[in-house]
């Protein structure tokens, strides 16, 4: 899948425009994946809570430089796991 495939294309454009409400949507799709990931790497629901917060506030603040060169999961998860 190339990223003009995306199909979080869309959404990242607008969070790139300043579209707050998209980047809410994001967090709604994936933080249960995030979660999911956390937890089994840290297997502690509390500790994985505060992790998933901590990659959104890097995804966010990291969104405006994404080139899609990638999936936007793929990128998303290397956050996660690193």
């Amino acid at each position: 899948m190339t990223s003009a495939q995306d199909p979080d294309k869309e959404l990242i454009q607008k969070i790139q425009k300043g579209d707050g409400s998209a980047f809410n949507q994001l967090v709604l799709k994936y933080r249960n994946r995030v979660m999911g990931i956390a937890s089994r790497m840290l297997g502690d629901r509390i500790e994985a809570e505060d992790l998933a917060q901590d990659v959104f506030v890097k995804v966010y603040l990291a969104l405006p430089k994404f080139q899609g060169e990638a999936l936007f999961t793929t990128w998303l998860y290397r956050i996660t796991a690193n």
